[in-house]
């Protein structure tokens, strides 16, 4: 209903995404790690979150619309292995639906993404981060990723509240950026598109 009223007032879907909906995400996340409320509790609420995503996804309303001439940039966007928490990843996900890209999404915390990317062509891959713990696991993901990708210059983005709280993490990495603001994900993943097709 909260999120109806807002809408029913001309507030962007986009502003609803990244200024009610994430941030309540991250409270819960809070509330369970200060033992507020139980994982169960946790658990409903993304849920419910993840429904009002859906009731208010893009995706449904672009599907069909693309012709076979028309080629749209694809992304493949993925937890770091090994993480769980994966909200914020199915907003980032809904922004670049709208802004026409192809997403790719697996949130299963796996080593998958060498798989996608050697098996498919992908103009940049995301990776998100919640815990300073995954970072040795998301930099030997991202090399990987490097080595075996049919796109040899993969640009490669990575995000999440840890870089955020702590920014230097993203130099104990080798992405092409850090992108702390998921409304601005996709603007700076074209960019690194650009740039990548004009090295030799």
């Amino acid at each position: 209903d909260c999120v109806i009223t807002l809408r029913d007032r001309g507030v962007p879907t986009e502003a609803i995404f990244l200024e009610l909906l994430s941030p309540v995400a991250r409270h819960l996340g809070e509330m369970w790690e200060r033992d507020l409320c139980s994982f169960s509790e946790v658990t409903v609420g993304l849920g419910r979150l993840q429904k009002v995503l859906r009731e208010n996804s893009s995706t449904a309303s672009q599907f069909g619309l693309s012709t076979q001439n028309e080629k749209r940039q694809r992304i493949l966007l993925m937890p770091c292995p090994g993480e769980q928490h994966t909200f914020g990843l199915s907003i980032v996900a809904e922004l670049f639906h709208r802004a026409g890209w192809d997403v790719v999404t697996c949130f299963l915390a796996t080593d998958s993404a060498a798989t996608m990317v050697q098996n498919d062509w992908y103009d940049v891959v995301g990776f998100s981060l919640g815990s300073e713990a995954g970072v040795p696991r998301l930099r030997a993901a991202m090399e990987l990723v490097r080595q075996v990708s049919q796109n040899p210059r993969l640009p490669i983005i990575a995000g999440g509240p840890i870089f955020q709280l702590h920014p230097e993490f993203g130099e104990q990495i080798q992405a092409d950026a850090i992108i702390t603001n998921g409304a601005h994900a996709p603007t700076q993943a074209e960019k690194l598109v650009a740039a990548s097709r004009l090295r030799p």
